[in-house]
């Protein structure tokens, strides 16, 4: 069982602008465009897939992005109550604020084949090889056609399966320590004091993906009502190192 080869050839590519500088192409989001079918075809694995996946519970808690009946505001909630926890033990809390760059764009496609400890195996998991493999795109500017190019890397944007397949690409990004947490769309917060440990395990796990952070939006955060003490400053230069 194969998705159609002539499916993967008639995306279309628009770029949208976000926010800063217009000129420079990160501050662009690359939206792909599906036809009809593609989107019918799309929208029955989907729903297969979803099922599977809440059905035996595969994705991490931590997980609130692109997920029904959660938001980004499940995930304030759920910082402000960790706040309030270490604050009413007197303790100080340490946020740190990440970014993922072009995260839909950067995803290794063997790598997301190789979720066979999902139970993504056998013949689903040919379809989804030959889903994203060889897939052709090409890019439209102000009426303005590109040449088709191969996508290697990435879940396309637009896409229904898309959201799905970068869940289950970052889901075990938690791994390195049971202390990273709230993860929601491409962004993660790390809420707690013993920074130094957590960040690098995060990097490293980050950079064996071919995830990017975005370094200048990387934020840091104290927050106690305890006067701030001398090691943090320490940290802090650590961090944005």
């Amino acid at each position: 069982m194969k998705y159609p080869s002539k499916f993967k050839k008639i995306s279309k590519g628009v770029p949208i602008f976000k926010a800063g500088d217009e000129t420079d192409p990160d501050n662009y989001r690359p939206i792909s465009l599906l036809s009809n079918l593609n989107r019918i075809f799309e929208k029955l694995m989907y729903d297969r897939l979803s099922q599977f996946i809440n059905k035996h519970n595969l994705l991490d808690n931590a997980q609130y992005g692109f997920r029904s009946s959660s938001s980004t505001n499940h995930a304030i909630l759920d910082i402000i109550s960790t706040i309030q926890h270490n604050m009413d033990h007197k303790l100080f809390s340490c946020a740190v604020f990440i970014d993922l760059k072009k995260a839909f764009d950067t995803g290794d496609h063997p790598i997301l084949l190789k979720k066979h400890f999902y139970g993504i195996r056998g013949i689903i998991n040919d379809w989804f090889r030959s889903y994203l493999l060889n897939r052709t795109q090409t890019t439209e500017i102000n009426d303005f056609n590109s040449t088709e190019n191969v996508n290697l890397f990435g879940v396309l944007q637009g896409f229904i399966l898309g959201p799905l397949l970068f869940l289950l690409y970052i889901n075990d990004i938690m791994k390195p320590s049971t202390k990273l947490n709230l993860l929601h769309n491409n962004n993660l917060t790390v809420l707690n004091k013993q920074l130094i440990t957590i960040l690098p395990l995060f990097v490293l796990m980050a950079n064996c993906k071919y995830i990017i952070l975005k370094y200048k939006k990387v934020k840091l955060c104290y927050i106690s009502t305890l006067p701030e003490k001398d090691h943090l400053s320490t940290q802090h230069q650590i961090i944005r190192q």
